[in-house]
């Protein structure tokens, strides 16, 4: 609620919040709105910057579609015919040249990729 909103609004607030329902003025509103369309600009300018900046081989992206897959590193080393330790390490490379530090992170940031 705003400081400067008459009773009869602020009494009609506090019982639409009371029912459930989610109270926004309109000023602040459109500054939300305002916030949310720079926001998603933003967004989308980092996506398009990062997969013009990240190219993977073939072989990270063989490892990345297995890691948005869910597998874990044994499940990726069968996958892929390899070891173990040498999975480790692919995935390893692949968090450095994505700049993620966790599966999580590089999850998302491939899909923006892939």
């Amino acid at each position: 609620m705003l400081k400067d909103m008459d009773a009869d609004k602020m009494i009609a607030s506090i019982r639409d919040t009371v029912a459930g329902q989610f109270v926004l003025p309109a000023a602040v509103a459109a500054k939300l709105a305002t916030r949310m369309s720079r926001f998603n600009e933003e967004y989308e300018n980092w996506q398009r910057s990062t997969q013009e900046h990240i190219k993977l081989t073939e072989r990270e992206e063989e490892l990345a579609q297995l890691i948005i897959k869910g597998l874990n590193n044994r499940e990726i080393a069968d996958a892929l015919h390899i070891a173990e330790g040498t999975a480790r390490n692919y995935i390893s490379n692949l968090y450095s040249k994505l700049e993620v530090v966790d599966r999580a992170q590089a999850i998302v940031r491939l899909q923006s990729i892939i």
